[in-house]
């Protein structure tokens, strides 16, 4: 067991990994869980695993195309894929932010899933009082998670335009960009 954990690079973990253990945690919260809770350790990870994967692969192909549509497209066009190549190239730093920005859209879809089962359960005005609590903390985390997903665009699309511009930046200026 152990040497498959090692086998993981941390990316798999954060990207993959974490987002299926939290999804699969609040499904068996919400009583949507389909497996026996009597699974092994390995089977447990490795249904996160893929849970995560899908997670990852369908906010990829289905969430950021409309994100990018509802928050104006100029936002998260962050340059032309030859330029992004080229700064991802120029700044080895820059795999961490771009990390993080997809770890904050698979966690935003984890949520609005989680909401959208939670709002096929209710059939009343009593099944919405019922839920609410989940619904007004799953709403708060869509926002958390939604804007923490901009920002993260929005740094990337500025460090990425310091490259563009032949700025390489120092510690200095990441520490401004971040701030701002």
């Amino acid at each position: 067991m152990e040497y498959i954990l090692n086998l993981l690079l941390p990316f798999e973990l954060f990207n993959n990994l974490f987002p299926g253990v939290i999804f699969i945690y609040f499904l068996k919260q919400y009583n949507y869980f389909p497996f026996n809770a009597n699974t092994e350790v390995y089977e447990s990870l490795f249904i996160a695993y893929f849970a995560g994967l899908l997670i990852n692969r369908m906010a990829s192909l289905f969430l950021e195309p409309i994100l990018k549509a509802l928050h104006f497209f100029d936002l998260f066009k962050i340059s032309n894929y030859p330029e992004f190549l080229q700064g991802r190239k120029s700044d080895d730093r820059i795999k961490i932010p771009i990390q993080i920005n997809n770890m904050y859209r698979a966690y935003l879809l984890i949520f609005l899933l989680l909401l959208f089962l939670i709002m096929l359960k209710i059939t009343s005005i009593k099944d919405f009082y019922f839920y609410k609590k989940e619904i007004t903390s799953l709403l708060f985390l869509i926002y958390i998670f939604d804007h923490s997903y901009i920002k993260q665009t929005c740094f990337i699309k500025k460090r990425l335009k310091q490259f563009e511009n032949k700025n390489v930046p120092n510690d200095k200026q990441d520490k401004e960009i971040k701030t701002s």
